[in-house]
C-alpha cells in the first residue's frame, strides 16, 4: 500500500512482534543467501528491523497476510534487503533499497510493482523501482551514487 513505513521490529528476537510468516523456512533460506551472496556478517541479520509492505499492484486486504513482501533494514550496512513471495507464496530475493531516514511505498507502477522512495538525512531522496532481472534496485537518476551502491550494482550487473 502506498505510504510511508518504518523498521521497528527487531528480526532476530523471534518475539510476538515477528509473525510466522516472516519467519518461516522459505524466508529463512532467501535470507541465508543474501547473507553469503554479499558477505553480510551475523550481526547485520541479528540487528536487523523488518517490516512487512504490499509491493505489488492491487490491494492487500484482497490477500492473506502471509502474502506480504518483507524489507529488512541489515545493521551496519548501508542497505534494505527485500524479501518477496510468489504467487504460489513461495519466497524469493527481492532486491534492495538504499538505506535512508524515511521511507515511502508509492503508487506508481514498475513492473507490476510500486516503487519505493528512500529519504536520506540531507532530504534528498532515492527511487527504488523494480526488475524482473534484478528485483529492486535505486534509479540512477541525476542524483550522486555512494561508492558501496555503485559497488553492489557492478556485482548485480556481473551475476
Amino acid at each position: 500500500m502506498p505510504g510511508s513505513f518504518s523498521f521497528l521490529r527487531l528480526y532476530a528476537q523471534y518475539g510476538a512482534d515477528i509473525r510466522d510468516f516472516e519467519k518461516d523456512e522459505d524466508v529463512s533460506s532467501v535470507l541465508s543467501v543474501i547473507m553469503s551472496e554479499f558477505e553480510y556478517p551475523v550481526s547485520s541479520l541479528i540487528g536487523a528491523k523488518v517490516s512487512s509492505q504490499w509491493l505489488r499492484a492491487g490491494h492487500p486486504s484482497l490477500i492473506d497476510a502471509s502474502a506480504m513482501d518483507l524489507m529488512f533494514e541489515m545493521q551496519q550496512s548501508g542497505f534494505v534487503e527485500i524479501v518477496m513471495r510468489d504467487a504460489s507464496g513461495t519466497a524469493f530475493y527481492g532486491g534492495w533499497l538504499e538505506r535512508g531516514n524515511a521511507y515511502r511505498v508509492t503508487n506508481e507502477l514498475v513492473c507490476g510493482f510500486r516503487v519505493i522512495e528512500s529519504q536520506k538525512a540531507d532530504g534528498t531522496v532515492r527511487r527504488h523501482s523494480y526488475s524482473d532481472r534484478c528485483g529492486y534496485q535505486p534509479v540512477c537518476d541525476d542524483l550522486p551514487v555512494c561508492t558501496e551502491t555503485v559497488q553492489r550494482l557492478g556485482r548485480q550487473r556481473a551475476r
